[in-house]
């Protein structure tokens, strides 16, 4: 079937403001996405620091994780280029974003091994780590559409920007010029509070007030009597659990 934006969502202005009350409704009331696109018709996404074996690697944890089975190398990579998604994945350089400090140890485990023995026992600590991964993002994924859906839980998670996304001023190469490596530039704290199916919160701060558990703590006390106000409001049930999911859990917790 042929896609026609005009027809579904009339003129510029008009469609974007249907399309962001889809995705609004679609973020705190459903458990499925917008729908099903062709890969030509998507914006490109990138990755962590990889390449397509590793996304195959991931895939077997996966499937692992799910005790179905893989499919082979080959079949995965055919599938990869001729569904069209190989254009639109790419994978971020090293310099762009966080490494993960155990996948980066046992990748280069498996490069530097000597024999075949430390080669299997290299893939399948890795192996092992993918599925541990996938297995924290599942329970995430089902946490937060009940949430959503039941609404006898309350999930939220809590992360910030980098700070240096807000540091003035800005140099157009990216690269601070030399006379001013040392100087301090001004930056902000912005940290969000994603309370599944009930709000968005956002907490500005000067980048000279710690950022450590006290920071996180007030910003989940907030973040609840936020949300109790409005379960009030709407004359909806308190839940008894709580489940917080965030990052940088020894600094922040």
């Amino acid at each position: 079937m042929n896609f026609n934006p005009k027809e579904q969502w009339g003129s510029t202005e008009e469609g974007r403001k249907k399309l962001i009350n889809a995705l609004l409704s679609n973020s705190f009331n459903s458990t499925v996405g917008v729908g099903n696109h062709d890969p030509e018709t998507l914006p490109r996404r990138f990755m962590p620091p990889g390449n397509y074996s590793d996304l195959f690697r991931l895939y077997q944890a996966e499937c692992f994780a799910r005790c179905q089975p893989a499919a082979s190398a080959s079949t995965f990579f055919r599938v990869l280029r001729s569904s069209g998604w190989r254009r639109k994945i790419k994978f971020r350089g090293y310099s762009t974003h966080a490494q993960c400090k155990i996948c980066n140890k046992l990748k280069s485990a498996i490069k530097h091994s000597k024999d075949i023995s430390e080669h299997a026992k290299a893939s399948d600590l890795y192996m092992r780590h993918l599925g541990g991964v996938y297995a924290d993002r599942q329970c995430y994924g089902q946490t937060k559409t009940r949430a959503k859906v039941q609404r006898d839980v309350l999930c939220c998670i809590i992360d910030s920007m980098d700070h240096s996304k807000f540091r003035l001023p800005r140099f157009p190469h990216g690269r601070t010029p030399k006379p001013l490596e040392n100087k301090r530039r001004p930056e902000l704290e912005f940290t969000c509070c994603l309370m599944h199916g009930h709000g968005v919160y956002i907490f500005l701060a000067d980048a000279e007030q710690s950022a450590g558990s006290d920071w996180s703590l007030e910003i989940l006390s907030r973040s609840l009597d936020k949300t109790f106000a409005k379960c009030q409001r709407a004359n909806e049930p308190w839940p008894n659990h709580l489940k917080l999911f965030t990052d940088n859990t020894p600094k922040e917790t």
